[in-house]
C-alpha cells in the first residue's frame, strides 16, 4: 500500500462529514451525475434498475489500459490521484496507521484540513495531506466514555457518559470543542440525565439520544451554543433505540431495531411509524430520500430507501442481498452516491452505488480490507478505518472516488 509521509503540500477541499449521517460534501465528481429523482412508484420494495454508471470523462484515450493506467483506473478517466492502479482498482493509501486504542471505533470525519477518528476517550486527528503519528483534538470528554462526535463546520459536539454514584443508572453530558482549540478542555453544553449516545447536528441545533436503561430512549435538541440549559424534548420513545439517526431539515428518523420511525423536530408526543425495517446499523438523509441498511429477520441484508411520507406505501431496495458477513455497514454520501463499507476478516471492500441505483451492482473502490468499519468522503476521496481487533489498533486508508 501506498503510504504518505509529507506535511508540505497542501490540499484543498470543500464540505464537512460527520459521523453517520452529518453535513457532507455533495459535489457532483462525474461528468454525467446520476438521476436520483425515483420517487418509489415501483412499489414497495421495488428494486431501482438504474444503468451502471457511465464512464466519466469522454476524452479518455480508447486505447487507455483501464486494468493498469491510474489516469483511467477501472474507468475512462478515473484517477488514482497519485497512487498506483492494479487489476483495475485503485491501491489503498495509508494516511493513520497502527493506532492503538481504535478496536471498536465509530467514527470518522473529514473536513477541509484532516481527518479525524476517535477511541474511547479522545479525537485524534491527521492533516489530509498525511502525517507521520495522529495529533490529539481532545484527550478527555467531560465523563469518562466518549460515546459519539459530530461535526458541523470547525465544531465537534460529544456525547459522553458515566456510571452515576452508586452504580445505579448512568449521567450524560453533550459537550463541544473548536477545532481551533487544540488541546483545550471541551466546553460544556447540556447535561443529558442518562446515558447520551449517538448526536448529529440537526439545522442550526444538535441532536442527540438518551437512553434510560431499558425503559426508555429520549431524542433531545439543543443549540449549537453554549450554554443550553433546558434541552428541547423532541420524543420520549418507550424502548430502546438502537444507534442511527438523521435528519431531513424538518424531522428526526431513528429506529427500534424492527421499525424506523419519525417525530417532528419541533416536538411530538408518540412516534410516527415510517416502515418495517429489521436491525437498521445505518441510516442516512439524502437527495430527498432516507436510505438504510438493514440485516433483516432471516439474514437477508439489504440497502433499502424511501421518500417521506410516503414510506408507508412504498420502499424500494438500493442493493440486495446487501453487504454479506457484516455486523454494521456504515453508510455516507456524496450529490451523486451512496457509499459504504463491507466489513470481513480479510475481503472486506469499500463500494459505492448511484443515488437512484446502481442495476444492482454497486462499484467496487477498494477489496481485500481487513475489517473495514467507519467510512467517510470529500470532494475527491472516500476514506475508511480498519480495524485489528485482536490487538487494538487501527488505520485509516483512502482512495479516490
Amino acid at each position: 500500500m501506498t503510504r504518505v509521509w509529507l506535511l508540505s503540500v497542501a490540499v484543498a477541499v470543500t464540505g464537512c462529514n460527520a459521523i453517520l449521517d452529518l453535513d457532507r460534501y455533495r459535489a457532483c465528481v462525474d461528468t454525467e451525475c446520476a438521476d436520483a429523482t425515483d420517487d418509489g412508484s415501483d412499489g414497495a420494495d421495488a428494486l431501482i434498475d438504474a444503468p451502471v454508471d457511465a464512464p466519466a470523462e469522454a476524452s479518455c484515450n480508447p486505447d487507455a489500459d483501464l486494468s493498469g493506467d491510474s489516469l483511467n483506473c477501472g474507468r475512462c478517466g478515473h484517477s488514482c490521484l497519485g497512487a498506483s492502479c492494479a487489476n483495475g482498482l485503485c491501491t489503498p493509501t495509508v494516511l493513520m496507521d497502527n493506532m492503538t486504542g481504535v478496536a471498536f471505533a465509530h467514527v470518522l470525519l473529514v473536513d477541509d484540513q484532516n481527518v479525524y477518528v476517535t477511541s474511547n476517550k479522545d479525537l485524534r486527528y491527521c492533516p489530509i495531506a498525511g502525517c507521520i503519528k495522529t495529533s490529539i483534538l481532545f484527550t478527555q470528554s467531560a465523563l469518562p466514555s466518549l460515546a459519539a462526535v459530530a461535526l458541523s463546520g470547525t465544531q465537534f459536539f460529544l456525547t459522553s457518559w458515566a456510571y452515576a454514584d452508586g452504580g445505579s443508572g448512568y449521567v450524560g453530558d453533550v459537550a463541544m470543542i473548536d477545532r481551533a482549540n487544540i488541546g483545550q478542555p471541551t466546553t460544556h453544553l447540556a447535561n443529558s440525565p442518562n446515558q447520551a449516545d449517538t448526536i448529529i447536528t440537526c439545522g442550526g441545533s444538535v441532536c442527540w439520544m438518551d437512553r434510560n436503561g431499558s425503559t426508555s430512549t429520549t431524542i433531545y435538541s439543543c443549540g449549537a451554543s453554549p450554554p443550553c440549559n433546558n434541552p428541547k424534548q423532541i420524543i420520549q420513545f418507550p424502548g430502546i433505540l438502537n444507534g442511527p439517526l438523521a435528519f431531513d431539515g424538518a424531522n428526526v428518523y431513528f429506529g427500534d431495531g424492527l421499525e424506523i420511525y419519525s417525530a417532528p423536530k419541533s416536538g411530538a408526543t408518540t412516534a410516527t411509524t415510517m416502515v418495517a425495517a429489521a436491525n437498521v446499523t445505518s441510516m442516512v438523509f439524502t437527495n430527498g430520500k432516507l436510505y438504510w441498511w438493514e440485516s433483516g429477520l432471516s439474514n437477508n441484508p439489504a440497502i433499502k430507501f424511501c421518500t417521506p411520507p410516503s414510506c408507508t406505501t412504498s420502499t424500494n431496495t438500493l442493493v440486495s442481498p446487501g453487504p454479506p458477513n457484516t455486523i454494521a455497514p456504515r453508510l455516507t454520501f456524496d450529490a451523486t452516491h451512496l457509499y459504504w463499507s463491507e466489513d470481513s476478516m480479510t475481503n472486506g471492500a469499500i463500494k459505492r452505488c448511484a443515488l437512484g441505483g446502481c442495476g444492482n451492482a454497486p462499484e467496487t473502490l477498494a477489496s481485500q480490507q481487513p475489517w473495514p468499519g467507519a467510512i467517510a468522503v470529500d470532494a475527491t476521496r472516500v476514506y475508511w478505518l480498519n480495524l485489528q481487533q485482536t490487538v487494538n489498533t487501527g488505520a485509516v486508508l483512502w482512495v479516490a472516488k
